[in-house]
C-alpha cells in the first residue's frame, strides 16, 4: 500500500510540473490585509489551444499521407510482379501509419489535460515518423 502511495504523489507531482511547464496552471500568492493567500490557477484556454494546435498539425499530415495513398495506388494499377509487390508493401504501411495518426486525432477530442502531454508525445512521434517516408 505504501508503494501505491509513493506512486500516486509521484504521478500527481509529475503532472502538475508538465501542467505548470506548459502553462495549463500557474501558483498566485496575494496579500491582503496582512494574510498571505496562494491559490492555484488554471488556464483552460491554454490548453485547448495547444490541443487544437496539435490537431491542425496532425489533420495537415493525415490529409498529406492520404493523397500520397492515392498517389501510390495510382501508381500501382499499371504495375505487375515485384514492383507490384514493392508498391503494396508501401501501400499497407502507409495505410497503417495513416489509421494509427487518425486514431490518435480521434483521441485528442476526448482527451483530458491529465492525459494530453502523453498524447501529445505519442502524435508528435507519429508526425514524425510519417515525415520519414
Amino acid at each position: 500500500m505504501k508503494k501505491v502511495l509513493i506512486a500516486a504523489v509521484v504521478l500527481v507531482a509529475a503532472l502538475g510540473g508538465v501542467a505548470w511547464w506548459q502553462g495549463w496552471i500557474k501558483f498566485e500568492q496575494k496579500t491582503e490585509d496582512g494574510q498571505t493567500h496562494v491559490g492555484v490557477a488554471i488556464n483552460k484556454e491554454k490548453f485547448q489551444q495547444d490541443r487544437d494546435k496539435l490537431k491542425k498539425a496532425a489533420g495537415e499530415r493525415s490529409k498529406a499521407l492520404k493523397d500520397q495513398l492515392a498517389k501510390l495506388r495510382d501508381k500501382a494499377k499499371g504495375l505487375t510482379g515485384a514492383d507490384k509487390e514493392k508498391a503494396d508493401k508501401q501501400i499497407d504501411a502507409l495505410t497503417k501509419k495513416h489509421e494509427a495518426l487518425e486514431s490518435k486525432m480521434k483521441d485528442l477530442d476526448g482527451v483530458a489535460e491529465d492525459k494530453f502531454e502523453a498524447l501529445n508525445k505519442d502524435v508528435e512521434g507519429h508526425l514524425q515518423g510519417a515525415d520519414k517516408e
